[in-house]
């Protein structure tokens, strides 16, 4: 009955791609323990993945879905990743950036519904789409392919109009670099109004940061340290930059 069962909700899943752990026990007349006994006996097998809420086809994954190259510390990303996840409820209304650490963001929010999000991450927007529990939005602009991962960048002209149409309970974006005395860096020019609109019109703004982004500066500055409160980061990170970001108040997760 076990095997004919997993049979059963991994080809629903490849169907579907992201469903609900609600719907495999409609589908398979079970309760939620022994859903979730299935869900981690095909995780091992490596047929699928668990997500909060549900499961996702394998095929689904981030990692290689663009590119050959291999993501870095994308096991540190996918932490990252799922501590913002922890933070967000259904219903909310979110802003998503670009970035890998973004894209697995968009892959661990599968399974929670209700939500409105505006993002500029292409494999967010096609990913999310799918969920019809959901609302979409990727903000229009160029498309430019970068490391592993493809986002839309525009010049906004008409920022605060965009802005003013949307109430963002919480915002999540990565960025290129921090340095302790200088603050946080991005590579592109065209992303700093959207950003530093959105640190003011959001409830609650993150920048998520993984290891490789300590001590580097890209070429322009978004804002210095102390204009952020809210950073999602591994869970160790140099010395300094700990006791810097204590020094300045702000709120680490």
């Amino acid at each position: 009955m076990q095997v004919a069962r997993e049979k059963i909700i991994k080809d629903y899943i490849d169907k579907k791609g992201i469903v609900p752990i609600g719907e495999l026990m409609a589908l398979t007349n079970r309760s939620l323990s022994t859903v979730r006994r299935d869900l981690l006996a095909l995780e091992e097998k490596g047929l699928i993945l668990r997500k909060r809420g549900g499961a996702v086809g394998q095929k689904r994954e981030l990692i290689n879905c663009f590119s050959e190259q291999v993501i870095l510390n994308a096991d540190e990303k996918r932490r990252i990743a799922q501590k913002a996840l922890s933070l967000i409820k259904s219903g909310e209304s979110l802003f998503i950036g670009s970035g890998t650490t973004c894209d697995i963001l968009c892959e661990e929010l599968q399974g929670i519904p209700n939500l409105n999000i505006v993002t500029t991450s292409v494999y967010g927007a096609m990913l999310l789409s799918q969920s019809k529990a959901s609302t979409t939005v990727l903000l229009g602009g160029k498309v430019y392919h970068r490391d592993n991962f493809y986002e839309t960048v525009g010049d906004y002209k008409d920022l605060n109009g965009i802005i003013d149409k949307y109430n963002f309970n919480r915002c999540f974006i990565s960025l290129d670099g921090v340095d302790a005395a200088r603050g946080f860096f991005l590579q592109k020019e065209e992303q700093i109004g959207l950003y530093r609109s959105l640190m003011k019109n959001s409830d609650d703004f993150y920048i998520m940061l993984s290891s490789e982004k300590f001590g580097k500066k890209a070429f322009v500055k978004l804002c210095p340290l102390q204009d952020v409160k809210s950073l999602i980061l591994p869970d160790i990170i140099p010395k300094k930059y700990r006791e810097v970001f204590e020094k300045e108040q702000i709120n680490i997760y």
